[in-house]
């Protein structure tokens, strides 16, 4: 399932009474590429939507029989397209901005940071609000190599649940109940050899570059 935002005249030629809780066949929308390499559902002069909901079609009846007998019973789940990594050696990830794909293994991780207190809604670690509830989120520092360069990186939040296998809220009550437990946890890792998605970008707050592990 794809969500489609029209915006300006292309929202002006949309009647939402028109087209609301109906199944609509579009016609002439244009898919293409951006240059982070996210898939981009857009309409041009000569796009248009046709409700098709009630015609005799049998693929158009079961949609419309799903749509408004089943849709109400099951989860949406809104998927990104994820951007294409170029791949390149660490050496080129540190001071070119956009998504990479490189082969290396983790050779050290910083044991004494790896969580930070977050708004529960954005998780960011630079947030300034006074915070009554709070959760706290993985934030893992890594030192990456591939036998040629090294390379500083982060990974934050659920990226780096799925590398420890465990939450930011668990990963804190184990290191406040047993601090070995959680070093051993972390030190594991090192030693782990993967082709990393890292994304190099600027910092919203210092402007330099950062590297920022998204996947692998």
């Amino acid at each position: 399932m794809m969500k489609l935002t029209l915006w300006k005249d292309q929202a002006l030629k949309i009647n939402p009474q028109m087209f609301s809780g109906k199944v609509v066949h579009g016609k002439r929308l244009i898919v293409k590429k951006t240059e982070n390499g996210f898939i981009s559902l857009t309409m041009n002069n000569h796009s248009y939507f046709i409700p098709i909901s009630g015609m005799e079609n049998e693929q158009v009846d079961k949609l419309w029989s799903w749509y408004t007998n089943e849709r109400s019973s099951v989860t949406i789940v809104e998927q990104s397209f994820q951007p294409i990594a170029v791949p390149k050696p660490l050496h080129d990830v540190q001071t070119v901005e956009g998504l990479f794909a490189s082969k290396a293994t983790i050779l050290s991780i910083d044991l004494d940071n790896t969580f930070y207190k977050g708004c529960p809604e954005c998780q960011k670690s630079g947030c300034e609000k006074t915070l009554e509830q709070f959760s706290w989120i993985v934030k893992l520092q890594v030192n990456l190599g591939d036998g040629d360069t090294s390379l500083h990186a982060v990974v934050f939040s659920s990226v780096g649940e799925r590398l420890i296998e465990m939450d930011g809220n668990a990963l804190a009550n184990m290191k406040q109940s047993d601090i070995f437990e959680h070093d051993k946890l972390i030190e594991r890792l090192v030693g782990m050899e993967r082709e990393w998605f890292i994304r190099t970008k600027k910092s919203s707050f210092n402007n330099k570059l950062e590297h920022v592990i998204t996947g692998w």
